[in-house]
């Protein structure tokens, strides 16, 4: 159950990044120069915030909002798990 758990929670926090960077990407390409986020900063409400903007009828914030719940979720599953399973 843990090895699944540890699983879910890599491939999902992967797939999360990966929707992070292709929004940050479409953000920065949209930006004006001067105001063009940093690629070091993990800012994810204003990525988000600003790809709505940009595009108001995509679901990848939403999306990415939802998964990083999920991520949460798989997190918090898998310690209770390994406690579980330790007692």
């Amino acid at each position: 159950m843990f090895i699944f758990l540890l699983v879910s929670l890599v491939i999902t926090g992967v797939a999360m990044d990966v929707v992070f960077i292709f929004m940050m990407g479409e953000v920065n390409d949209r930006l004006p120069e001067g105001s063009k986020l940093s690629w070091w900063s993990h800012d994810f409400r204003r990525v988000n915030r600003t790809y709505r903007e940009f595009s108001p009828d995509s679901n990848l914030p939403d999306l990415s909002q939802y998964g990083g719940y999920i991520v949460l979720a798989l997190f918090f599953a898998m310690i209770l798990s390994s406690i579980l399973m330790k007692g």
